[in-house]
């Protein structure tokens, strides 16, 4: 699968899980549990865009190291 579907199907799912788990766990409607859901979201593409893709010579170390020639 490519880095990039992978990466987006992580960011729905996280989005819908976490938007269910605050409705179940009481959220007033389902905007404000939405908002978890979008925080979380956030915090995974943050956590991704860090990370890079996985795919070698893409993260930024990798990128760093063979700069420096080794």
């Amino acid at each position: 699968m490519p880095p990039l579907l992978r990466q987006s199907l992580l960011l729905i799912v996280v989005f819908a899980i976490v938007t269910a788990i605050a409705s179940a766990a009481g959220a007033v409607n389902l905007g404000t549990a939405m908002t978890f859901g979008q925080v979380a979201f956030a915090a995974v593409l943050v956590f991704l865009m860090l990370h890079g893709t996985g795919a070698p010579g893409d993260s930024a170390q990798e990128a760093d190291a063979d700069a420096s020639g080794q």
